[in-house]
């Protein structure tokens, strides 16, 4: 992976506010997505829908972040 991963105190807070063996198991393969690029596998149609939630507001924060960066790199070259 070569963009920044950006993960927000949002996607942190319905992290916390998972039930103790949900929160495991998507953290666990939230994890060997992000570090290892090892395919997730959950076993509950929930923690399927929260692991997609999760993944896609994790890209949704990353896109942004790289896009601001650039923004903001354009704009400090015009102002050289």
């Amino acid at each position: 992976m070569t963009q920044p991963i950006v993960i927000t105190p949002k996607v942190l807070s319905v992290i916390r506010a998972l039930p103790a063996s949900e929160r495991e198991s998507v953290v666990n393969a939230l994890a060997r997505h992000l570090f290892l690029d090892e395919p997730a596998e959950l076993p509950s149609s929930m923690q399927r829908i929260v692991y997609a939630l999760i993944t896609g507001n994790i890209a949704r924060d990353s896109r942004k972040a790289v896009n601001d960066s650039k923004s903001l790199q354009a704009n400090l070259f015009i102002y050289e």
